[in-house]
């Protein structure tokens, strides 16, 4: 069974990684954009504001970074909407605790199990986590254009 995730994270300091995952352990590719300056001696700087995750489980999901990227675009047409209707049940009012998990992905393909998976500090209001997974759902093939491959590394 192969699992990938593709992901993002923002840290208290600002910064922002995004990248895809391999088995839980194996970064394919990722990207990591730095905070503001004036934020870099931040004591607090690497603890996650928030981070949203697709989690992906297949017998024939890809395993090399490229073909990884090419997967998740071409099934973003399927994760956007649902996506989409995630953010608006948060924004609306999500009382559930964290982390907030969806495993409804209609038109996947029967042999991947796919679950959403969005978490953030409890202070975060449910308009700023609803901001959040709609920004990651309608820029979702941009980020992955963005991603640089990385050498095989445990993450």
């Amino acid at each position: 069974m192969v699992s990938l995730i593709f992901f993002e994270q923002k840290r208290h300091d600002g910064a922002i990684r995004t990248g895809i995952e391999r088995n839980g352990n194996t970064a394919l590719l990722g990207l990591f954009i730095e905070g503001p300056e004036d934020q870099e001696d931040d004591p607090l700087g690497g603890a996650l504001e928030w981070y949203v995750e697709m989690r992906c489980e297949g017998d024939r999901l890809p395993t090399e970074p490229e073909v990884a990227r090419a997967w998740f675009v071409k099934h973003a047409a399927i994760f956007r909407p649902h996506l989409l209707q995630i953010a608006e049940t948060v924004e609306i009012g999500w009382d559930d605790p964290y982390p907030i998990t969806w495993k409804h992905f209609d038109g996947m393909e029967s042999d991947v199990a796919v679950e959403f998976v969005c978490s953030a500090i409890r202070r975060t209001s449910n308009q700023t986590v609803s901001q959040v997974i709609q920004t990651f759902a309608r820029n979702f093939e941009g980020k992955l254009a963005r991603l640089q491959p990385l050498e095989t590394a445990l993450m």
